[in-house]
């Protein structure tokens, strides 16, 4: 390489990395051409200066023009949830005030009155679990609220579930960041599917000449946020992770978990599985791992507690999560 050309680098790529409004300009004229050419470039531009918000900023306004045309409610939630994942970047990456610049406000306002819409048409569809996954993920933004969500949806009598209301009453809406406090309350994606694996577990024991498990909703509760976990946070472990700049860290223990949400009695196992839809495939999943079928056949359990939670965007889908109590 000519020293003219590395000196050109050298001189013109720092002021290139800091600032805001030339990738901003960049991506403006983009967008006005191509929205399609302009996510490409703007999802290339935040894998190499990860810490300038204007690509942040043209990602999560071109897809929420996409999820305006998407062909079903589940395409929608999608699109949405990828829309307010770099939306939650922008804000934190907007030290220089990007958004009172460019209209921020207005485009956020948008987003939530189409939250709402969506949210309450997943409630309407037995979706409660996606349905409250979306206000979860759009309270996180910067200035934001899930009761306020929840006061507009009303205000344009709009329908909302228990289960959002659920939620926006919990001391905590960032669910899955660090232990939880054991007062989290995560929707079952699918309770009937739940109930159907115990029964297989209980048909087995009773043949077996044991005591069938008795059903605990605090340990249920424990099953379903670890679940719930496994899916947001996209790992696959006995211990509670948090995903933070894209490592896996370490925050907590099995049992410690379990124990935050029941701890009457001695907590003895915990089973996890992901990718099956149903319960017998689950079940099957267990039944033939030593382990696993050791805890479901443990004559020393007494209580259960089973979560299935499902999420498009997690790379399994569905995670199932059994504890068991003496």
């Amino acid at each position: 390489m000519k020293l003219k050309n590395i000196l050109f680098l050298v001189l013109f790529l720092p002021s290139f990395v800091f600032s805001n409004d030339i990738l901003f300009n960049r991506l403006s004229k983009l967008y006005q051409k191509d929205q399609d050419k302009c996510l490409v470039t703007a999802q290339r531009y935040a894998k190499y200066f990860p810490e300038n918000p204007a690509p942040y900023y043209y990602a999560s306004k071109v897809y929420f023009g996409k999820s305006k045309n998407a062909r079903n409610d589940r395409a929608e939630y999608s699109l949405l949830k990828k829309v307010i994942g770099y939306a939650q970047k922008f804000e934190r990456t907007d030290v220089n005030h990007l958004a009172e610049r460019n209209g921020w406000a207005e485009l956020k306002d948008e987003i939530q009155e189409r939250v709402v819409v969506l949210s309450d048409n997943l409630s309407k569809n037995n979706q409660q679990s996606l349905s409250a996954s979306l206000i979860i993920s759009f309270s996180r933004l910067k200035d934001t609220d899930v009761s306020e969500v929840i006061i507009q949806a009303e205000e344009k009598d709009i329908h909302t579930n228990e289960k959002i209301e659920e939620i926006a009453s919990s001391p905590s809406r960032a669910m899955h960041s660090g232990m939880p406090t054991g007062r989290e309350l995560i929707p079952s994606s699918n309770h009937e599917s739940e109930l159907e694996l115990l029964k297989f577990i209980n048909d087995e024991r009773i043949k077996r000449g044991m005591e069938p498990l008795i059903w605990e909703d605090r340990l249920a509760n424990a099953s379903r946020y670890h679940a719930y976990d496994l899916a947001t946070e996209n790992y696959f472990n006995h211990a509670t992770h948090d995903r933070k700049n894209d490592k896996l860290v370490r925050v907590g223990g099995t049992f410690e978990r379990i124990r935050k949400f029941y701890d009457e009695s001695f907590v003895n196992s915990e089973n996890i599985a992901a990718g099956n839809s149903g319960a017998y495939g689950t079940y099957q999943q267990w039944y033939t791992s030593k382990g696993h079928n050791e805890n479901m056949f443990n004559p020393e359990s007494r209580l259960v507690g089973i979560g299935l939670y499902y999420s498009p965007d997690a790379p399994f889908n569905y995670y199932w999560v059994f504890c068991t109590a003496r």
